[in-house]
Parts: structure tokens; C-alpha cells; sequence
């Protein structure tokens, strides 16, 4: 199993049994400068073999299902992704921002 690329998170690690999904880093170049950033390891370069916990994304910018819509756009149903992605215009990892500004309702941190 990965271990989460984020500075003292536990995620992936033997010890910790928590079960998390893991987000592969952007192979978009101005994306994967962004969590280079954030990530705030500047002697590590992120890679797409890292990945990075979803524990560090706000809980809504997770996409864990999808609407199963009809013809006339009305909702059939719902039907659950196998792996959870991130919304694709909110592709920014949150851990950039201090852990001390945001509360804990907002985020689903708890490394």
C-alpha cells in the first residue's frame, strides 16, 4: 500500500489500518507544480508514482457517485464510483492552507 506524501500523515503506513483512498498526483504540469507547493517537501519532487491521502481534500470536492439520469434529465438513480475521484474544477489540494484556520467540521483531516 502507498503512503501519503503529505508531511506527518500516517496514511499507507503498516501501522496505521485507518482505510483511506489515495489520489495519485496530477500528470497535468501546472497541477502537479500546485501540490509541489502545497506539499511543502522542497527536497522531495512529487512524481506520479506519490499519492496523496483523502484526508487532505474538503469532503465535497470528493465525487464518490454518480446520478443515473433519463432522457428528460430526471434522476434514475445513483450509482457508486469502485475508486472516488476529485472534482475536476476543484482539483486543489487542501493541505496548503494551515490546519489551525480551518476547523475540523470543515475538513476531513486527522492525520
Amino acid at each position: 500500500m502507498p503512503g501519503c506524501l503529505v508531511p506527518g500523515c500516517t496514511s499507507g503506513y503498516k501501522s496505521n489500518f485507518e482505510k483511506v483512498h489515495f489520489f495519485s498526483v496530477p500528470k497535468d504540469e501546472k497541477l502537479k507544480e500546485q501540490w509541489q507547493i502545497a506539499i511543502k517537501r522542497p527536497n522531495t519532487l512529487v512524481s506520479k508514482t506519490q499519492v496523496v491521502c483523502d484526508k487532505h481534500f474538503l469532503a465535497g470536492d470528493i465525487i464518490r457517485s454518480r446520478q443515473l439520469l433519463g432522457p428528460e434529465g430526471e434522476v434514475l438513480g445513483v450509482s457508486p464510483y469502485r475508486r472516488p475521484r476529485l472534482a475536476p474544477e476543484l482539483y486543489l489540494v487542501y493541505f496548503l492552507l494551515d490546519r489551525e484556520v480551518i476547523s475540523s467540521d470543515t475538513m476531513t483531516l486527522m492525520c
